[in-house]
């Protein structure tokens, strides 16, 4: 049996229910067209939402193609400033460090050598009379000078043991210093040893290849006594 048609449209309808021959089928809430199972795509009705009858075939139309990218175009180069050179602060002259102080000079030493033959008969401590006025010219030297130290040091010749040149030697250096004592050097810078043969001024071979009676003056001047002197002339300390 053929369905009837809808008023406005020519054919019959399909795919929607009717209630009568005039109109279609509208329930629910919003009035929406009820559909059949036999409804497909294309039945739609302008009643019900479709396109007008007039436009009933639609043409498709084709997708429009994708545009094409734009051209790549290579960036402008861009030119690379180079950074600024760092300044450098004008930075103060370092301080010269203060030299080291220099060490003090050596006070200087002044030695006074004198003969023991003239200040002692052989084998004796006893000093000569004639001894004294070299010893008082000492003296007066040492009055003129600003001195740290006198240090009277006795001498023998290898003749003789060692044990007696030691003792005389020591006597001798302790008569020299005694007397100096007493002429007003202050004790307190006086010393005295005797040191015997061990410090000889000449070669003791060369005395004893000679005749016996030429050896005591070969060896005369290792018979000495030394009177070392450290400090300054007092004209000079005053400078």
């Amino acid at each position: 049996m053929a369905q009837p048609g809808v008023p406005g449209r020519s054919g019959p309808v399909q795919g929607y229910a009717l209630d009568t021959p005039e109109r279609t089928v509208r329930t629910g809430v919003l009035g929406e067209c009820v559909k059949t199972g036999i409804w497909r795509e294309g039945m739609e009705l302008e009643e019900c939402g479709g396109a007008p009858a007039a436009e009933a075939v639609a043409r498709v139309e084709p997708a429009p193609a994708p545009a094409a990218p734009p051209p790549v175009t290579e960036p402008e180069p861009v030119e690379v400033q180079p950074l600024p050179a760092p300044v450098e602060e004008p930075q103060a002259p370092l301080a010269e460090p203060e030299p080291a102080p220099l060490p003090p000079a050596p006070p200087p030493l002044e030695t006074l050598t004198l003969a023991a033959d003239a200040l002692f008969a052989l084998n004796s401590d006893v000093l000569r009379p004639t001894a004294k006025g070299s010893l008082d010219e000492l003296v007066r030297k040492l009055e003129d000078m600003d001195y740290d130290a006198v240090e009277v040091t006795g001498h023998t010749d290898p003749t003789g043991s060692t044990a007696l040149n030691e003792r005389l030697s020591r006597r001798r250096a302790e008569a020299v210093k005694l007397y100096l004592i007493e002429q007003g050097v202050p004790a307190e810078k006086i010393s005295a040893r005797g040191v015997g043969s061990s410090m000889p001024v000449v070669d003791a071979e060369d005395c004893r290849r000679l005749a016996k009676g030429q050896r005591a003056a070969c060896f005369q001047p290792d018979r000495r006594v030394d009177i070392e002197v450290t400090g300054t002339m007092a004209s000079m300390a005053q400078q």
